[in-house]
């Protein structure tokens, strides 16, 4: 399973901002391939079992 990540370091890692990378991951959230969890400060996203199966394995 692929590691959970922040918005923030979603948001690094893909080159948009905060605000987009959340909306985005609002909108994969609703669709069941992504969830989302508090820890302290941090909004942590991982993917689903859902997220993983369209995904396809990564070796």
């Amino acid at each position: 399973m692929r590691s959970p990540s922040s918005t923030g370091e979603i948001s690094r890692r893909l080159r948009i901002s905060n605000p987009s990378a959340s909306k985005h991951l609002g909108v994969l959230r609703r669709s069941g391939l992504v969830a989302t969890e508090r820890r302290n400060n941090l909004t942590v996203h991982r993917l689903t079992h859902l997220g993983e199966a369209v995904l396809g394995r990564q070796d």
